[in-house]
């Protein structure tokens, strides 16, 4: 994306086809009239999702995680990969 970088439209645009889920829900319903560059964007984003940073498993947690007795193994080293990526090094 660097030299694409100064295109606000286009970085907003792939942005948006980047987002799934309830990201791409809250992106949805975000008020146009509150984003006019895509550092208004980037900014919205962060306020609406930095809590998950804050609430990153530490390795403790990681360590506490076991398969729940109706969970496959490959479900539960899914789980266990998805909390593991969230942690700040």
């Amino acid at each position: 994306m660097g030299p694409y970088a100064m295109n606000e439209k286009l970085m907003i645009h792939c942005f948006q086809d980047s987002l799934t889920g309830t990201a791409s829900t809250w992106y949805i319903q975000l008020d146009r009239h509150r984003i006019h560059s895509w550092d208004d964007l980037a900014k919205a984003f962060v306020d609406q999702y930095k809590y998950l940073v804050e609430l990153a498993p530490s390795r403790e947690t990681l360590k506490a995680i076991e398969r729940k007795l109706i969970e496959s193994y490959t479900k539960f080293a899914q789980r266990w990969r998805d909390k593991v990526s969230q942690v700040r090094p």
